[in-house]
């Protein structure tokens, strides 16, 4: 069902599928759908080889407030399992054109689900490394900018009115 079509219509159909999950009343329901169209979108997020294409951005946007939708409808003793699928592919999308998106949406993850994730962080050390790596390289650019302006205001401190007298003995 997912694994069909271009990314335009695979936006229509997580739409379709968020709004069949919010309008459901029945828990019941609610869960039978989850685990019927869940493994299908994972699945095509985690074979993704693209990640630079430029219309990934809304998919992701999509998927992004989707699996929240899934999160808060699971049940409580399933958010580890469905914690230990969606972290992963968001650390997987890092680097593309959704590099912002995941790491936000990681970072929400984090706080909502600070015990969780550690946990997760704790039996898998490498998606750890990979998303401090991740930050790093992220943060890199932010700090070679900042050393830049950093330079700039010392330069701009230095006295611009050549004095004709030397003052260097002065006490």
């Amino acid at each position: 069902m997912f694994n069909e079509g271009d990314m335009e219509e695979k936006v229509k159909v997580l739409r379709a599928m968020k709004t069949l999950l919010v309008s459901t009343s029945s828990t019941g329901i609610r869960h039978r759908y989850i685990r019927r169209l869940s493994p299908s979108i994972l699945k095509f997020f985690m074979c993704l080889q693209d990640k630079k294409e430029p219309k990934l951005i809304s998919l992701v946007t999509e998927f992004i407030s989707f699996q929240r939708i899934l999160i808060m409808n699971c049940l409580d003793n399933t958010h580890h399992l469905f914690l230990g699928l969606v972290v992963p592919l968001l650390i997987s999308l890092l680097g593309g054109v959704v590099h912002t998106l995941a790491l936000s949406e990681i970072t929400h993850l984090t706080k909502t689900y600070p015990t969780l994730v550690k946990d997760l962080f704790l039996v898998h050390p490498h998606l750890k490394s990979k998303l401090e790596t991740a930050i790093r390289s992220a943060g890199a650019p932010q700090k070679m900018t900042a050393a830049s302006q950093q330079t700039v205001i010392t330069n701009s401190n230095v006295p611009s009115i050549a004095l004709k007298m030397d003052f260097s003995n002065f006490k």
